[in-house]
């Protein structure tokens, strides 16, 4: 019989996996920690001070630097895993941590009143910044966020009793197809009022700034909002059940705007010496932004033709 190629590899890969890591005691995994912050440090001084220690030495310093982050990064692994552990028996210990753990839908309705909240906050400070320097770009963002804020309120509205106790739920038949109309044209109008944004941004009329190393938490914070919608959106889809996309689709528009205005930001804040670069990448992004958002639109009018309803 012919071996299949790599078959060695393999068998080496399967050997590895089997194997483990001694198990240590809490003060020499913290001295394993300890010990790779200094290499570390020693690594970059020497990166920044090239003749500062010799060859050998600098050597010396990567090797044990590597070494140790190894050795710290599965010794992390393992304590993480515990701690969730732990974590998830204490979660799971009281009722309501409980039910938003396991109940989808549940969670799904706390995440969005949080984030009707959120909507109607940055709606209020962007409508109050605008209206304090005569912005109408901070106007339309303003009005952006305020009809995100009711487009989630109507479906909390219309999904609540889902998750209403047994006794108190009354039945309640939501058409899709109305849903689906509604949230359509909805969509379009938050792509016209994100388009009037654009043509400001392209006008220099606009613009987001953060304040000092602000600028890298909002980054982070859309780049993790961005790749959770998405990933909600596909799971959705898979789904198949269409009252419970139109959040999903909500959300994923919500992370758009904010790619948007990050991106904004990040012109503001490091110089470019073009000065017709940032304003060309923000109206093709905005362009970009308002056309997802308008064919989301147009899909849900589209569909309204289609029958069956799965709410």
């Amino acid at each position: 019989m012919q071996k299949l190629p790599f078959s060695g590899c393999k068998k080496i890969i399967n050997k590895i996996k089997k194997r483990k890591m001694p198990a240590l005691k809490l003060r020499y995994q913290i001295l394993i920690y300890i010990l790779t912050g200094v290499f570390a440090g020693l690594s970059f001084i020497s990166v920044l001070y090239p003749d500062f220690f010799p060859m050998m030495a600098e050597v010396l310093f990567y090797t044990l630097a590597a070494s140790a982050f190894f050795l710290s990064c599965f010794y992390i692994a393992g304590t993480l895993v515990r701690l969730k552990q732990v974590c998830l028996k204490i979660l799971l210990s009281h009722m309501l941590t409980k039910r938003i753990l396991q109940n989808r839908e549940y969670r799904t309705m706390i995440f969005t009143m949080m984030g009707v909240l959120v909507n109607f906050a940055f709606a209020f400070m962007n409508g109050s910044t605008g209206w304090v320097s005569r912005s109408p770009w901070f106007g339309t963002l303003a009005a952006y966020y305020l009809l995100l804020g009711i487009m989630k309120v109507y479906w909390l509205t219309k999904n609540f009793m889902k998750i209403a106790p047994e006794k108190s739920r009354r039945l309640q038949k939501i058409s899709e197809k109305k849903l689906r109309k509604i949230y359509g044209v909805q969509f379009i109008f938050l792509s016209i009022i994100l388009g009037g944004a654009v043509i400001l941004l392209v006008n220099l009329e606009g613009g987001k700034e953060y304040p000092g190393y602000m600028i890298y938490v909002a980054a982070g914070y859309s780049f993790i909002k961005i790749v959770l919608a998405i990933s909600n959106m596909i799971r959705e889809r898979k789904q198949e059940v269409r009252t419970w996309l139109i959040i999903r689709d909500i959300g994923l528009v919500d992370a758009l705007m904010s790619i948007l205005t990050l991106q904004t930001a990040m012109f503001a804040a490091f110089a470019v010496d073009d000065r017709n670069f940032p304003v060309k990448m923000n109206g093709v992004t905005g362009a970009v932004v308002s056309l997802i958002i308008l064919g989301i639109g147009i899909s849900y009018l589209v569909n309204t033709r289609k029958g069956g309803d799965k709410s």
